[in-house]
């Protein structure tokens, strides 16, 4: 006869019996259904005129900027008959400014120095004495 040899306590924590099909069953139904009827609702809302904001009449006036065509009118006088330049230097670049003839201006007029006006003497006051010190 075999002995059995004693492995000590067992502890099972969860002693609740496991759940009848049948519950799940249902509680998965539950909650399709439930999620169903939430979304038709959703549906519902957003179909709604009263929660869509109202068209403002007042809106303000599009402004567009009329396309036009560049002038047609060539801006270069003459043609360019100048070899190209294999080099560019900045100084060629630069517009030289146009001497124009030195025209002679008429001489100045002489300008009028300030005089001062004639003073009059101040009438003698008394003299200032001196006082001696201490």
């Amino acid at each position: 006869m075999p002995t059995k040899t004693d492995t000590g306590p067992i502890f099972r924590l969860d002693w609740q019996e496991p759940e009848p099909r049948s519950r799940l069953v249902s509680a998965g139904t539950g909650s399709v259904l439930v999620h169903v009827v939430l979304f038709l609702l959703l549906i519902a809302f957003a179909h709604l005129d009263s929660l869509k904001p109202a068209a403002t009449e007042e809106a303000a006036p599009r402004k567009y900027t009329p396309l036009i065509l560049p002038p047609m009118q060539l801006t270069q006088k003459d043609l360019n008959k100048a070899k190209v330049a294999k080099e560019v230097k900045l100084d060629n670049l630069l517009a030289k400014a146009e001497v124009a003839p030195r025209t002679p201006t008429p001489p100045a007029t002489p300008q009028k120095h300030f005089q001062a006006p004639p003073s009059n003497p101040l009438p003698a006051g008394p003299k200032p004495t001196a006082v001696p010190l201490p």
